[in-house]
């Protein structure tokens, strides 16, 4: 079923998305076994709720709009824990980390992706 956000959604052109973006920190990205593990902070702009996801591309662009690729992120990835380094196991070289944010309103930020690899 479909979420309605019922938020305005700030797109990535916006001054006020300019200045709330967080900062993501890319950790270490090792292959183990078979597996890549790919690990990654994201520091939230002061007053914002971060998520993010860590996904293939080609499965996100299943979601056209930003706000389908918001509720993308917050139904498959985690809240964000300022701090805390988020790892995800079982990613290949080809995933991106995405993040989305709110702001005390409630209002949500179209996604953000970074590189995995750099």
């Amino acid at each position: 079923p479909a979420l309605n956000l019922d938020k305005y959604i700030y797109d990535t052109g916006a001054d006020k998305w300019l200045k709330s973006r967080p900062d993501v920190k890319l950790g270490k990205t090792e292959m183990i076994g078979d597996f890549y593990y790919i690990t990654w902070t994201v520091i939230p702009a002061s007053g914002t709720t971060a998520y993010t996801w860590c996904t293939h591309p080609d499965w996100m662009a299943r979601f056209p709009t930003p706000e389908e690729q918001i509720i993308a992120i917050l139904n498959n990835g985690t809240k964000v824990t300022p701090g805390v380094q988020d790892q995800m196991p079982y990613g290949d070289e080809g995933y991106l980390i995405y993040v989305t944010w709110q702001d005390e309103e409630g209002n949500f930020y179209a996604p953000v992706s970074f590189q995995t690899s750099e």
